[in-house]
């Protein structure tokens, strides 16, 4: 016996053979040949439900009838499993005299486990290697770990991001503050178009980084420090903390002597020259010359004077 769907009628029906009485409910199929909106188009009835109209012959529909016999195999095979020999029946005593049976079964997976648990005993009580390919294993995470921390750049992993749920009070300033991300890394890992934040999303930021990393971002910060301190630029800024190896006190020792040495008087240029052996011996023959007398020694000694500060002057 067969069960199969009607595709008329939607209703399953048994694949054996027809009766002699065809008008049994069995071998009649009542269905209605017109569509269901608001009520049936042929009929009239409002019941979606509704007994069909028409009476015919069962459709069968293929698909349902392949799912029913699917199924009827599956169960088929449950059944036949459940009705298979089980494992040997143990019997134990309780302290109070109580008996209780149970049903000892073998699975190839819990001896499997049973196997490798006894191997690794072993391995354990005589002090053997392990498996090679345990041992490659832990070299590899090992040189990885190394890596990661020297923060060489390689095929190592270095950083590890996690998701963050953006807050209510939440923006795109504060995140990057509080997990100590730039703003352009934090769109670039994010693939944001902009520098906003809807609440309620989730962001990628760091989790875990290498030392080469933070060392990277906390001479970010010293920059922005030694900029907010002393109003430089960034290259300026970044040229003092490289000649003092990112020490922010030296750098700022370095930049107090910089600015004290191109604001303390110097001499000037004008009182070097005058100072010069030429500049004295004619300002001595400007001196010299009224005491010779007469009016024209005092115009040449003037003349003299004159030519000399021009001189100076160039």
């Amino acid at each position: 016996m067969t069960l199969a769907r009607c595709k008329r009628c939607e209703q399953t029906f048994c694949l054996a053979p027809m009766v002699a009485d065809e008008s049994a409910p069995a071998s009649v199929c009542h269905y209605h040949p017109g569509q269901y909106r608001r009520w049936w188009s042929c009929c009239r009835e409002m019941s979606h439900g509704a007994r069909g109209c028409r009476e015919g012959v069962h459709v069968e529909d293929v698909a349902a009838s392949a799912m029913l016999d699917s199924i009827a195999e599956k169960l088929q095979a449950q059944r036949e499993q459940e009705r298979a020999p089980k494992g040997d029946v143990v019997i134990f005593e309780g302290p109070e005299g109580e008996l209780t049976m149970a049903r000892f079964e073998n699975h190839a997976e819990v001896e499997m486990l049973a196997r490798e648990c006894e191997e690794e005993e072993a391995a354990a009580s005589t002090g053997s290697a392990p498996p090679a390919g345990l041992a490659s294993a832990e070299s590899s995470s090992g040189e990885a770990n190394e890596a990661a921390v020297a923060g060489d750049g390689g095929d190592a992993m270095e950083t590890v991001l996690v998701p963050y749920l953006v807050g209510p009070f939440d923006s795109f300033a504060s995140i990057c503050m509080r997990e100590q991300m730039v703003a352009e890394e934090l769109m670039r890992v994010n693939g944001l178009a902009i520098r906003h934040v809807r609440p309620g999303t989730t962001v990628l930021v760091w989790g875990l980084r290498s030392k080469g990393q933070q060392q990277v971002e906390l001479n970010r910060q010293l920059v922005a420090q030694f900029r907010r301190l002393t109003k430089t630029s960034a290259g300026e800024a970044r040229y003092y903390l490289e000649e003092n190896g990112y020490q922010i006190e030296a750098a700022l020792t370095q930049r107090r002597d910089d600015l004290a040495w191109e604001t303390e008087p110097s001499t000037p240029e004008a009182l070097r020259l005058a100072l010069t052996p030429e500049s004295a011996s004619d300002s001595q023959t400007c001196t010299m010359q009224p005491k010779a007398g007469g009016g024209a020694d005092l115009f040449a000694s003037l003349l003299k004077c004159a030519q000399s500060f021009g001189r100076y002057v160039q």
